[in-house]
C-alpha cells in the first residue's frame, strides 16, 4: 500500500513555517542578546573608566595624605621643643627629635616606655602644665625642663591621650642663679666699698703720726722699727682697700699722657713694705726710653704694684730677686711672652712692654689659669683681688697681658700697652 502525496504536503508546509518562525525568533533573540552584550560592554567600559578615575583619585588622596603626614612629621621633628604624645594608658606614641636629644634617648627605645618611666615617678601629666621639673636623663645628666601639657581629643571630643611639650631651661636656670649671686655680690661689694672708704679716712692720719713718731725716735732704733712697721702695715692695708674700691665701684678711667718710668717707680715705692719684709732684691732695666703713654696713672700704678706685691709675697719665705724691665715691641714678639690672658681689641703696630718677673716657687698649671679670677688666691690670707684688678686695668687700656713660667722658676708677667 502506497502513501498519498496529497496528504503529506500540508504537514511539510506547517513544519517549514514552524521552523521559519523558530529561526526568526532565534534571530530576534540573537539580535537582542547582541544588543544586550554591546550594552553590557559599554557599561563595563564605563565602569572600568570610572574605576580607573576612582583609583586615580584614591591614589591622589593617598599621596596627599602621605604628603601631609610627612609634612606634619617634618614639622614635629623640626620643633626645638621636645614633644611626646601618650595614650590613656600612659604609653609613649610619638617622640620627636628634640625630645630624643634632650633626654639622651633614641625614639625607638622611648616608645617602649610609659611616660613616668621617662620623666620619673613624681611626674604627673595632669599636674605639670606650666611647671618646672629637674629630670635625670639616660646618661645621668640632670636637666631643668619646662613642661606644657594638653589633652589629645578626637573630633567628637573624646579624649584619647595627652601631648607633653618640654624645653631644656638648664642654662636659663644657671643664668638666673648667677644673676642672683651677682646681685648679692654687688650688694656686698657696695657695702664693703663703703666700709673700705670709712676705714681709709683714718689711715692717712695713722701713717702721718707714725712718720712723725719715726722721726722722733731717730735715736732709738728698736722703737723706730715699730713705727716703721706701723707705716708698712698701713701701706699694705691701703693697697688692699684700693683693690677693693677698684673692684667694687669700677670708677671711670681718666686718661692722660704720662711717662712710664715714674709710674713704675711709684708702684715700686708703694710695694716696698712687702719687699722689705720678704728679703727681696729689686733690679730694674728701663730701656724703653721713658716713653709717654695714654693711661690712667692711678689704675696703672695699682696694677704694677699688685704684680710686685704678688712676686714679693711669693718669695717671702726664701727671698729672691724681682726684676722689672721695659722695652718696645711689636705683636711679633708676643709668643715669647707666654700665655695670653688679655689681648687688644684694636691691635697696633708698636707696644710698650713692662715685664715683671720673680724667682719664687711658681704655680701649678691649673693655678696659673685661675690666678686672674676674682677672689681666687693661693695664699692663706690673700683677698684674691690683686691680679684680677691687673687684668681689668689692662683691659681698660686695651692692652695685652701675658704670663709664663721661666726656665729658672718663678713667674713672669708682661703688660703690653699700645703706643699709638
Amino acid at each position: 500500500m502506497t502513501d498519498d502525496p496529497t496528504k503529506e504536503a500540508p504537514a511539510s508546509h506547517e513544519g517549514i513555517d514552524l521552523l521559519t518562525r523558530a529561526f526568526d525568533s532565534f534571530s530576534d533573540a540573537s539580535d537582542s542578546m547582541k544588543r544586550a552584550y554591546e550594552s553590557l560592554q559599554r557599561q563595563v567600559k564605563e565602569l572600568n573608566l570610572e574605576l580607573k578615575l576612582k583609583n586615580a583619585q584614591l591614589e591622589e588622596n593617598l599621596n596627599e595624605l602621605e604628603s601631609v603626614k610627612n609634612y606634619l612629621d617634618n614639622v614635629l621633628q623640626s620643633i626645638q621643643n621636645g614633644v611626646v604624645s601618650i595614650d590613656l594608658e600612659g604609653r609613649i606614641i610619638t617622640f620627636n627629635k628634640a625630645a630624643s636629644e634632650i633626654m639622651d634617648m633614641p625614639a625607638a627605645e622611648a616608645m617602649r616606655l610609659q611616660y613616668w618611666q621617662l620623666f620619673g615617678p613624681d611626674f604627673d601629666v595632669k599636674d605639670s602644665d606650666g611647671k618646672f621639673h629637674e629630670i635625670e636623663t639616660k646618661s645621668g645628666t640632670k636637666r631643668a625642663l619646662s613642661f606644657n601639657t594638653s589633652s589629645m581629643t578626637e573630633l567628637d571630643g573624646k579624649t584619647v591621650g595627652h601631648v607633653i611639650s618640654f624645653s631644656d631651661v638648664t642654662r636659663l636656670k644657671e643664668l638666673e642663679n648667677q644673676l642672683r649671686r651677682h646681685a648679692r655680690l654687688a650688694a656686698m661689694g657696695e657695702m664693703a666699698a663703703n666700709l673700705a672708704h670709712e676705714i681709709r679716712n683714718p689711715l692717712g692720719s695713722i701713717k702721718l703720726f707714725a712718720s712723725i713718731l719715726e722721726r722722733t725716735l731717730e735715736k732709738e732704733p728698736e722703737s723706730k722699727k715699730l713705727a716703721t712697721h706701723i707705716m708698712e702695715t698701713v701701706d699694705a692695708l691701703d693697697a688692699s682697700i684700693t683693690n677693693m674700691l677698684i673692684y667694687a665701684r669700677s670708677p671711670e678711667a681718666d686718661f692722660t699722657s704720662v711717662p712710664i718710668d715714674p709710674v713704675l717707680q711709684e708702684a715700686i715705692e708703694s710695694a716696698m713694705y712687702a719687699v722689705n719684709q720678704s728679703n727681696v732684691e729689686i733690679s730694674t732695666a728701663f730701656t724703653a726710653g721713658n716713653l709717654e703713654i695714654a693711661c690712667d696713672q692711678r689704675f696703672l700704678k695699682q696694677a704694677f704694684s699688685n704684680i710686685i706685691l704678688n712676686g714679693a709675697q711669693a718669695m717671702s719665705e726664701e727671698g729672691g730677686r724681682l726684676s722689672i724691665s721695659t722695652h718696645t715691641a711689636g705683636p711679633g714678639r708676643f709668643p715669647e711672652y707666654g700665655r695670653a690672658i688679655v689681648t687688644s681689641k684694636e691691635p697696633c703696630d708698636q707696644y710698650l712692654a713692662v715685664v715683671i718677673a720673680d724667682t719664687g716657687k711658681g704655680l701649678m698649671e691649673d693655678e696659673i689659669l685661675r690666678i686672674f679670677e676674682p677672689f681666687f688666691s693661693t695664699k692663706t690670707m690673700g683677698t684674691g683681688l690683686g691680679l684680677s684688678i691687673v687684668k681689668r686695668v689692662v683691659q681698660r687700656h686695651d692692652g695685652c697681658l701675658f704670663v709664663r713660667e721661666p726656665a729658672q722658676g718663678g713667674l713672669e708677667f708682661t703688660i703690653a700697652l699700645p703706643l699709638s
